[in-house]
């Protein structure tokens, strides 16, 4: 199942609130490693 929101901040995808509280916890360092991983061309600010 696709999650139906994504965060504009990381473009990670969430399914609820509780997912939202979390990616935005993360640090930007894990996220930009992730989005690497899935070959996203996205680099955080």
């Amino acid at each position: 199942m696709q999650a139906p929101y994504y965060d504009p901040r990381t473009n990670l995808r969430y399914s609820n609130a509780e997912v939202f509280k979390l990616v935005r916890s993360l640090p930007s360092e894990y996220v930009q490693r992730y989005l690497a991983l899935r070959n996203a061309a996205v680099v955080l600010k």
